[in-house]
């Protein structure tokens, strides 16, 4: 669901284009881990190291949405 509102993002504010598609990017993959851990075959080790991916993963998307939101409150001005 994030990914796809950031790809909205980015087809609707070019201004926003970059920042936007890169946060798309990154919350499909995110998505993309997280759903890799159905797998009820995946060993307890391999999960584990699928959702530090994915923490990982978030933390960086969540730095780079502040400023986004900074760059489109800039465009909306």
């Amino acid at each position: 669901m994030a990914a796809a509102y950031f790809a909205e993002i980015a087809g609707l504010i070019p201004a926003a284009d970059s920042a936007a598609a890169a946060l798309a990017r990154a919350y499909a993959e995110i998505a993309d881990l997280l759903g890799r851990l159905r797998d009820k075959g995946l060993p307890a080790a391999d999960k584990i190291a699928l959702l530090d991916r994915a923490a990982a993963a978030e933390t960086q998307a969540i730095d780079q949405i502040t400023p986004l939101a900074a760059q489109l409150r800039g465009t909306n001005a």
